[in-house]
Formats: C-alpha cells, sequence, structure tokens
C-alpha cells in the first residue's frame, strides 16, 4: 500500500498522501487539518480507501529540529483559507454520492481560487471522462489507476 500511495502522490500532485487507516491514527486536530480527496481502491485490492492530503505549506526547515507529529502540524497549518476548505469538502461529498455536475461546479470554484490544485483537476479529470455522469455502477469508489 505505501508504494501505491507514493505512487498517487504524483497523480494527485501532492507531497503527502495518506490513507483512511493512517488519516484514523492521528490527533483529531491534525485530522482536521487534513483533506480527504478520494476513495479509492488499489491494484491487487477490493477494499475501499479514503485517500486524504496534508497540503504542505512552504516552510524552511531548520535543521536539527525536533518537532513531535502534533508540534508540527499545529506550525506548520495548511494555507488553504477555511472557505476553500468547506467549499472542497462539499465537492469531494458530491463526487462520491455520485452528483457529479453539481460536483463539477463546486470543484470549479475550487479551481478559481487554486488552479493549481492537484486534487481538484484528478477529480474533474475523472468526471469528465463520463461527460460529468457518474457512471449507472458507480458506489463512490474508483480503481487508482497508478501503481
Amino acid at each position: 500500500v505505501a508504494s501505491r500511495l507514493q505512487s498517487g502522490t504524483v497523480q494527485f500532485q501532492v507531497d503527502i498522501l495518506m490513507s483512511d487507516v493512517f488519516h484514523r491514527m492521528l490527533s483529531p486536530g491534525v485530522q482536521a487539518l487534513c483533506r480527504r480527496i478520494d476513495k479509492v481502491t488499489m491494484k491487487g485490492s477490493t477494499e475501499p480507501l479514503a485517500l486524504y492530503t496534508f497540503d504542505v505549506p512552504d516552510i524552511a526547515v531548520v535543521e536539527g529540529q525536533d518537532l513531535s507529529l502534533d508540534a508540527f502540524f499545529d506550525r506548520y497549518r495548511p494555507k488553504l483559507s477555511d472557505n476553500f476548505r468547506r467549499r472542497f469538502d462539499t465537492g469531494v461529498d458530491l463526487y462520491l454520492q455520485g452528483h457529479w455536475l453539481e460536483a463539477k461546479a463546486v470543484i470549479e470554484k475550487c479551481l478559481n481560487d487554486r488552479p493549481g490544485d492537484g486534487p481538484c483537476k484528478v477529480l474533474m479529470e475523472v468526471m469528465k471522462e463520463s461527460n460529468f455522469y457518474a457512471p449507472a455502477s458507480w458506489e463512490g469508489v474508483r480503481e487508482l489507476t497508478s501503481k
């Protein structure tokens, strides 16, 4: 799973990609800083995994700096507005529920705010493949296409 998640960082254009299993191990405060970006199955598995990212801000790493996980996330909060995060969460919810036309409208607004946002671009590409209509067999999960 780890190598597939690492490869998924390229597809989603994010620095950190984590499974829901790992996400659940984080403290509630750190979980709140992450955003759910998709729900997938990985090659060789039928078990759906929700995927999350932590939008790493531009940081200067100080050599020798020893931070706990919670201290790191507290110091290096994602630079996403609350409005963007709420809108993106709504778009992902609509996408997962199969309401792709509505999800498209919401995610387009997110892309207006952050044109280079990888997760937004990936979801738009996935939905565009079906002309923004969820397939009849859609169950809120798709196969992750990269290793």
